[in-house]
């Protein structure tokens, strides 16, 4: 009898641990698709997706727009609900941005135009997506054909190729999902 009394309680651990999940689950898409509806009614050229891109069962925001003071780049966001709110997980400026590549511990980002291409690279620390590195390279003779040397960068400065390489160690592990814009 102790045996079944231990199993049953059990069982109603694991069902109220999935109950409370589905309600968490049910209360993100609306929160999270209103937060990123609400961002994007205030820039007239936004493109956004709400699905689920790192695989954990909830659906994040992610939306691109022309915001004043960036020129031509254009501002990268994306939002998760966490605890019971809407939180910024990712703010960036971009040009050109079409594909972001989701894995389990980053997000590899691909934009070109002018003339050149460029990748992005963040890594999930703390809940936030944060650039830990830049590989770009432009066309020698112009045009759109992309055949010039690759430049590493930290987002802040010029790195060697060794230096790129470890910063983005690990990130290229667990392939998610990708965003086309």
């Amino acid at each position: 009898m102790k045996k079944i009394n231990k199993i049953t309680t059990i069982l109603l651990v694991i069902m109220s641990l999935f109950a409370l999940s589905i309600t968490v689950h049910a209360d993100a898409y609306p929160a999270v698709k209103n937060k990123v509806e609400s961002v994007a009614g205030r820039y007239k050229e936004n493109s956004y997706e709400i699905k689920d891109i790192d695989g954990d069962g909830q659906e994040e925001g992610v939306i691109q727009f022309y915001g004043p003071g960036h020129g031509s780049a254009r501002t990268l966001q994306i939002y998760k609900y966490k605890s019971g709110k809407v939180v910024k997980v990712l703010n960036d400026y971009v040009y050109g941005l079409s594909k972001l590549t989701v894995y389990k511990k980053g997000i590899i980002g691909y934009g070109a135009g002018h003339g050149g291409e460029w990748y992005r690279y963040y890594k999930l620390s703390g809940g936030k997506y944060k650039l830990v590195a830049i590989k770009s390279r432009v066309a020698k003779a112009g045009g759109s054909i992309y055949n010039g040397p690759w430049a590493y960068s930290n987002g802040k400065s010029t790195i060697t190729k060794s230096a790129f390489n470890a910063a983005i160690k690990g990130i290229k592990k667990n392939k998610k999902s990708v965003v086309k814009f």
